[in-house]
């Protein structure tokens, strides 16, 4: 195993998305108090963890993460979905497509009626928004007729560590988790370092997190690579480009006709009969 492996193996922490994830399946106590902290006024006893069916794309390169962490409430309709992200999928359209997958679980002949309340908590260690606020809460309303009451029952919520001070007291502990700080005299962090130890030293989890790194460290340098043989194709063509430039404007100077120097490009570079076209047509309209 290398050395980049092992090492993200070490530093990750409550952000990691996979330990994050195993944090709160293993802990619905830390679950229920993450709801309630996050959701004020809900009942947060009542909500317990199930498991989703459906996978989500969230990246270019097709990577594709369960939507799994998702929480019910016994007592009530709603639905609670909770993501951590340490960089953005484009987040408003990964939301957008989270929303349809939940509603999507309803059994087949279900009315719009039967459809749940539903609240995502989407936790990132940077401004989703770049508003400069700790807490984003996303407003459903008729255009023009902010007055009127209109509602699809869901509702979307953005933490970040921005601005950290703007948030309510009681929120500021968790907040600075997001940031990588650890207030040790919060009862709540305490119990999520403790979590986070405890699932690390597992060795069920080690293997499935390392090869998981592993995964993510290949397409991570295959995209490096890809991208880099992209950049030195586009050069060539640039380089190329120049010389094939610089000997039209001197067979020109040399009194060749059109048709000649066409003639030679094609002969001597990689290029179409209509790219050579384009180029003598450029020069001669430069030269007049």
């Amino acid at each position: 195993m290398s050395e980049t492996i092992t090492r993200r193996f070490m530093e990750a922490g409550f952000t990691n998305d996979l330990v994050f994830k195993e944090v709160l399946r293993r802990n619905p106590d830390i679950l229920q108090e993450i709801l309630q902290l996050c959701i004020p006024g809900i009942d947060a006893a009542s909500f317990t963890l199930t498991e989703s069916e459906h996978e989500i794309v969230v990246s270019l390169e097709n990577k594709r993460v369960r939507l799994d962490l998702v929480s019910r409430s016994e007592a009530s309709d709603i639905v609670a979905g909770l993501e951590m992200f340490t960089y953005d999928p484009n987040l408003p359209m990964y939301v957008r497509y989270v929303r349809g997958m939940l509603d999507s679980e309803l059994p087949v002949g279900s009315r719009a009626k039967d459809l749940p309340e539903q609240i995502l908590l989407i936790f990132c260690t940077f401004d989703p928004m770049k508003g400069g606020d700790p807490v984003y809460r996303t407003k459903l309303s008729l255009d023009g007729r902010e007055d009127l009451c209109y509602t699809e029952n869901w509702l979307t919520i953005y933490f970040s560590p921005a601005s950290i001070e703007k948030a309510p007291e009681q929120l500021r502990p968790f907040l600075k988790l997001l940031k990588g700080i650890q207030d040790t005299s919060d009862p709540l962090v305490q119990k999520i370092d403790e979590a986070v130890r405890k699932v690390k030293s597992d060795g069920n989890f080690r293997r499935m997190a390392m090869d998981q790194f592993e995964k993510e460290e290949c397409i991570r340098e295959l995209t490096e690579e890809k991208t880099r043989k992209i950049v030195e194709a586009e050069t060539r063509k640039t380089v190329e480009k120049d010389a094939i430039l610089k000997s039209i404007r001197m067979l020109l100077m040399l009194g060749h006709s059109e048709d000649c120097i066409q003639n030679l490009i094609l002969n001597n570079y990689d290029i179409s009969k209509e790219e050579a076209k384009k180029l003598l047509y450029s020069i001669k309209q430069e030269q007049e």
